[in-house]
């Protein structure tokens, strides 16, 4: 499965369980955010909320190299992750575009939502695999604003009668640590 699908579905996972939190946490909006120009994954704000939170998923599946040894997140990984645009205060919504005829041309047209919050940026990630730099370059953007996993977010169509009880351990883990994250923050 190509990696950018394995983030997909870790993502509509992840839409999932924040959805299933919103009566919680009056966090009743859960916008996925288009992936065009270096777009946070998701913002999730409610009208009683206290902020407005800017999500950053990576489902990260750390590979063996030829020696064995595992693979780590490293500083371009980090940098792709803390140069999103953390500071916007508008996002196109994903799956909103569409072609829209005017006179004789077309034109492509997305929606968009605005924050209306003080934002808190947070990563949800699998676990924390980075190289020192990395690392420290996460901590620096993000502080405690780490959320992790501790297990690879298995796509469901690839979740076999093996793999179930360990997807719905990552899950659970990944479901706590999301609520008590928004909790702490909203009360």
């Amino acid at each position: 499965m190509p990696p950018r699908q394995i983030g997909t579905e870790a993502e509509d996972l992840i839409r999932n369980l924040l959805q299933s939190m919103a009566t919680k946490t009056s966090l009743d909006q859960v916008h996925p955010i288009e992936q065009v120009d270096d777009n946070p994954d998701f913002l999730v704000q409610g009208d009683t909320s206290k902020y407005a939170y800017l999500f950053e998923v990576k489902n990260d599946f750390r590979r063996l190299r030829p020696d064995g040894s595992p693979t780590y997140g490293n500083s371009y990984d980090a940098y792709g992750i803390c140069n999103k645009n953390w500071n916007v205060n508008r996002f196109p919504l994903r799956g909103s575009g569409r072609n829209v005829k005017q006179g004789t041309s077309t034109t492509w047209v997305v929606n968009y939502v605005t924050v209306t919050k003080k934002i808190i940026k947070a990563m949800i990630g699998t676990y924390p695999s980075y190289d020192e730099e990395a690392w420290n370059a996460l901590v620096s953007q993000f502080g405690n604003n780490l959320i992790w996993a501790g297990h690879g977010i298995i796509p469901p169509g690839l979740v076999g009668p093996e793999d179930q009880a360990c997807q719905d351990e990552t899950l659970t883990t990944l479901s706590r640590a999301l609520k008590q994250f928004l909790v702490s923050n909203e009360s």
